[in-house]
């Protein structure tokens, strides 16, 4: 009979993340970039898919705490809360002082229209105390002053 190797791992699900730092065109900067050269903000369809962002900061956090606590198991690392695209969009107006009214267009098709993103972060906070720090308006904040 062989002896069972058991290897501890520890998975880590990060859900939407963003910040001044991502290398790669995401949703927010597109909406950021857009308010601030004064441009109008497509949306498609009615916006109200909905996605769990994460600012980069908490991230670097989350795996921080979880490689301290040598945690196993799988954990999600989220806001904890999701906001609809279209919400998002008025927030990214909101940082430059412009109206959602007059700054929206609806448009296309959007497949992923009745996606809810949002993930529980329960169980990263009992394991290794971890909760998000920055809300998504305060990450567009910091965003933005980058």
């Amino acid at each position: 009979m062989q002896a069972e190797c058991v290897i501890p791992s520890c998975i880590l699900r990060i859900s939407v993340p963003y910040g001044p730092g991502a290398k790669v065109e995401t949703v927010i900067r597109h909406f950021l970039l857009n308010g601030a050269r004064d441009l109008p903000i497509t949306v498609h369809r009615s916006g109200s898919r909905s996605q769990d962002f994460i600012y980069e900061i908490d991230v670097a956090r989350a795996f921080r705490l979880a490689l301290l606590s040598r945690a196993e198991g799988i954990y999600n690392f989220a806001c904890g809360a999701s906001i609809s695209i279209r919400e998002l969009v008025e927030a990214a107006l909101e940082m430059f002082g412009r109206d959602a009214g007059m700054n929206i267009i609806f448009s296309g098709v959007d497949t992923q229209e009745e996606y809810r993103g949002n993930f529980p972060v329960d169980a990263a906070f009992h394991s290794f105390g971890y909760r998000p720090q920055t809300s998504i308006h305060g990450g567009l904040k910091y965003t933005t002053e980058a």
